[in-house]
């Protein structure tokens, strides 16, 4: 054990100033995946995905930190009902129980990459000297290389993460032809060493499908037989922006969220979405992103252009509105996605009208004018919030809202407050 200490802390000397790291998000895999779009293929082109062994669904269960408890007490519980699970492993942690993780990677459990250092925010105190806004590109690849390098030689097995890359990246390629076969490689987990198979794109469609529906179709279905051949075989979730119509070659596109706001005519409303959902299902697309319910509060933010109002209460109903008109009432159904709903509350009252600048917001204000649509909106279904916050609004004593449970417990419609249940 002491030489696994010994290059653990010669790492984090070679590494203190110069690495970082990304936490990735794994997402729940729904019966959705079916492509909607091929019931129009002709009939050699039409075989829909069937799940292996009858199932319907597949839910992934991943697990972060390596937390002592998931040895102690989590992996016996999954070994003792078969269910594999995947961890994504911190190095300092993995080190007490390597004799644990060991047995894991024997009993067949997936292990991933959760950096070396586990830099985060630096509003945390515990994380001041490894802050993620301090790193660089460059420094985060380091890091996430020397991570694997470390879980190799520690339990002989190369990590593979999960990646969910936005397709306007330039990584993936400079043109279209290059992003799409960059793509396909994403997708069967051999872009890039220690990354992937991918779990989906976003903004694939509008970046580089540009002929239209068809196209589109086909190149999902694609990129959906690719995922099928990997070791996993785990379908990919294809996200799309949906603001004021699908976002891309083909799709219908609406009046911006002012001018749908000002009709205040929830049924108009209602068609438009459902709209939008019934297109982008059709051509294999599985969520629609950047659903501002956000209220506009200063005119000067240059996003006001995505949200509908200035107006808390018709935020409010438009919210609850394009839920349902997006999700329906089964989210699987042939003509319904998934609800990204954005921004985080706050973000479009930054000082001075700034792009991503600070937010000086009371929690009464928080709670009056920012949360009300989504609480309008969360109780329809489970709400998604699309990718990172632009801003974070801070209440009580310098505590950023993303981690104040009473916070998440209030707009999750009490869900959380049985799993997070306040100190």
């Amino acid at each position: 054990m002491g030489s696994i200490k010994d290059y653990l802390i010669e790492l984090r000397r070679m590494n203190e100033k110069s690495f970082s790291a990304m936490l990735i998000c794994l997402i729940l895999a729904l019966p959705l995946f079916a492509q909607g779009y091929e019931e129009n293929l002709p009939e050699q082109q039409a075989a829909a995905f069937k799940w292996p062994d009858g199932k319907k669904m597949a839910i992934s269960l991943t697990f972060d930190d390596a937390r002592l408890s998931q040895i102690d007490k989590g992996l016996p519980i999954l070994d003792s009902y078969g269910i594999k699970a995947t961890f994504y492993l911190s190095a300092e942690r993995m080190i007490q129980r390597v004799d644990g993780w060991k047995v894991a990677v024997s009993n067949g459990h997936d292990m991933g990459n959760h950096s070396l250092l586990h830099p985060c925010t630096g509003n945390f105190s515990w994380s001041r000297e490894t802050a993620l806004e301090d790193y660089t590109l460059v420094q985060m690849s380091h890091e996430l290389d020397s991570a694997n390098r470390f879980i190799k030689d520690v339990l002989g097995i190369t990590p593979t993460s999960f990646g969910y890359p936005c397709v306007y990246s330039s990584e993936l390629g400079r043109t279209v032809e290059e992003k799409m076969d960059g793509c396909r490689k994403f997708a069967e987990g051999t872009f890039m060493e220690g990354i992937g198979p991918g779990g989906g794109f976003f903004t694939l469609a509008n970046q580089i499908l540009h002929e239209g529906p068809e196209q589109q179709a086909n190149y999902y279905n694609e990129l959906q037989k690719i995922a099928r051949e990997t070791r996993l075989k785990i379908p990919l979730l294809q996200t799309e922006e949906g603001t004021h119509g699908l976002m891309c070659s083909g799709g219908t596109i609406f009046p911006e969220g002012p001018a749908l706001g000002s009709t205040w005519n929830m049924d108009l409303l209602g068609q438009v979405y459902e709209t939008a959902a019934r297109e982008a299902r059709a051509v294999g697309i599985h969520q629609l992103f950047t659903l501002v319910i956000e209220p506009n509060r200063d005119p000067r933010l240059g996003r006001n252009q995505g949200g509908y109002s200035e107006d808390t209460y018709l935020c409010s109903r438009i919210a609850e509105t394009v839920v349902k008109a997006v999700q329906g009432s089964d989210v699987s159904a042939k003509d319904k996605v998934v609800a990204g709903l954005c921004h985080y509350p706050g973000q479009s009252q930054p000082v001075s009208g700034l792009e991503r600048g600070a937010m000086e917001i009371s929690e009464r204000v928080l709670r009056e004018v920012f949360l009300p649509p989504w609480e309008a909106g969360t109780p329809v279904v489970v709400v998604l919030i699309n990718g990172r916050p632009l801003a974070i609004p801070w209440i009580d004593e310098h505590v950023p809202a993303i981690v104040e449970a009473s916070i998440f417990c209030s707009i999750s419609a009490g869900s959380a407050s049985s799993v997070y249940p306040h100190a």
